[in-house]
């Protein structure tokens, strides 16, 4: 069953800030790669979207459990959301 969270996300550089509609803060490194850029939210969750979707208004990204059990847990995504750019 999908989680809905309002939260508010700033990229800078390598390292992006989570804010949370409960004030709570999560900050990560970012990790560029070709065709995949992803987000280290904490030592279990990644967050991944096409790097080609970045200059778009709205993203979808995929969420990554590295518990997973299989093999490689990109495989597998445990959510999915958007991410929409504020004006």
């Amino acid at each position: 069953m999908s989680r809905y969270y309002d939260a508010k996300i700033q990229f800078k550089d390598s390292v992006f800030v989570l804010t949370f509609s409960n004030g709570i803060k999560s900050t990560g490194k970012i990790n560029y790669y070709r065709t995949l850029t992803s987000l280290n939210i904490d030592v279990n969750t990644i967050i991944d979207f096409k790097t080609s979707e970045i200059k778009n208004d709205t993203i979808e990204f995929s969420v990554h459990d590295k518990r997973s059990l299989n093999v490689n847990y990109l495989d597998t995504s445990i959510d999915v959301g958007y991410f929409i750019r504020a004006k």
